[in-house]
Parts: C-alpha cells; structure tokens; sequence
C-alpha cells in the first residue's frame, strides 16, 4: 500500500485523474441472480411459471418467472425479467425482501402475504416441511369442505397463516394469510396435483390466490401460477 503523506503530491494526483477523464463509479444496488441468492442450498425445487396477476384496474398482467424453493433453508426466490428491467423476490428467516436496480415501480408486483401463501403451501403441501409439531385447531367448514386449521409458526408481526388439511383428501390445499394491521385477508388454493421426484412427493400444479377479505363467497382472484416445469 502506498500512503500520501504530502498535500501537493495529493492535489496532483487527483488533477492528474482529473485530467485522465478518470472517475467513480457510484453504488448502486444490484440484483443478485438467483443462483447467488442459493449458493448454499442442498435441495432446491426448480419450478418455471407462468403467472397471472389480476391488477385493480380489472387487466390482466402475463409473465414467466422462476420460482426457486429451498426447504432446508425454509426460502422461496422468485425472479423474472419483465420490461422495465429484472427483479427479485425471496422469502427467508421471516422476512420479504424485494431487489432490482430499476428505480420505477413494475406494473405488477409480489406482496409479502400473497408471497407467503405460495411459499407456505408449495413447501408444507408436498411435505418438504413439517407439520408434526404444529397445532392443529378443531375442524372448519370451507366452502361445504371440511377442513383442520393448522397455525403456522411464522416470525412476522404483520399477519397471522394457517394452512387447511382437507379431512377428506388428506391434502393441505389452502393457506389462509390474515393481516394484523387491517382486515385484509387472503387465501390460497392448491390444485392439479402431480408426483416429483425419486421420493414420489405429491406438489401442486396451479396455485390460485384470493382475495378474501369480504368473505369466502365473495373471493376474488388476485394472482393465478401455473407451473410448466419442476425439477
């Protein structure tokens, strides 16, 4: 290392870069590619989808995406390149964490609840995680099904999540995200169940996700993910 110890040698040097045309680059955040963001992860689930979010102003917004599990890590990457630029998404310790180098807002985005109803049914759906050790409350009816909620433990203090074991299939296809702060409430349906992998593990192929908030009866359709490929 060589250390400046002379004021008129400094000044000359930052002339002489000055001169140069030389300069800084400014920081600015970067976006890590999904496979920075899974370095460590020893059983990843691959899954290419298309997805469908239903914006307030009634269109319909198309785009593909990668969708990235990780059940050891209990994390779920989402990445895509829409046109204003790439961005990601990912679930980790409790936290919703959003990175792109695009200042603008994309015309449709993850939300934390929506983003956790996905992570939480994909992963504890196909048995990836426990429920062994989670409490399981007396059975409710869900649109003429019966159902055992099971609270999951999540670290948040924004929302409460159930997920909804079907009594008569066996199957955990729902997941209940009820807001904290407001009466929001969504919930999310698993369907078009298929086998993966050496261990036979049953996942699901489409996942709708649903405004709840005025009522079951009245669900509005918020996002829709059909996954094409799973490895």
């Amino acid at each position: 290392m060589t250390v400046i110890k002379n004021a008129g040698c400094l000044a000359f040097l930052l002339l002489a870069i000055w001169t140069c045309g030389c300069s800084v680059p400014a920081d600015r955040p970067n976006t890590p590619s999904p496979e920075q963001t899974s370095l460590k992860c020893t059983d990843p689930i691959i899954a290419q989808a298309v997805t469908l979010f239903y914006l307030p102003s009634g269109k319909i917004y198309y785009t593909k995406q990668e969708h990235r599990f990780c059940p050891s890590q209990k994390t779920l990457v989402i990445s895509a390149t829409e046109p204003e630029g790439k961005i990601l998404w990912k679930w980790a310790d409790g936290n919703f964490i959003r990175q792109t180098s695009v200042q603008q807002r994309f015309t449709a985005e993850w939300q934390a609840d929506s983003f956790y109803a996905l992570f939480a049914g994909f992963l504890y759906s196909g048995g990836f995680l426990s429920t062994d050790t989670l409490a399981a409350s007396e059975p409710v009816n869900l649109e003429g099904q019966a159902y055992i909620p099971i609270k999951l433990p999540i670290k948040t203090a924004n929302f409460d999540a159930f997920l909804y074991k079907n009594r008569k299939t066996g199957l955990i296809d729902r997941v209940g995200v009820y807001s904290k702060t407001d009466k929001k409430a969504q919930m999310a349906i698993l369907y078009n169940w298929s086998l993966l992998g050496q261990n036979n593990r049953i996942v699901p192929r489409k996942i709708d996700i649903f405004d709840i908030t005025d009522g079951i009866v009245s669900k509005k359709v918020m996002i829709q993910i059909d996954y094409k490929h799973i490895l």
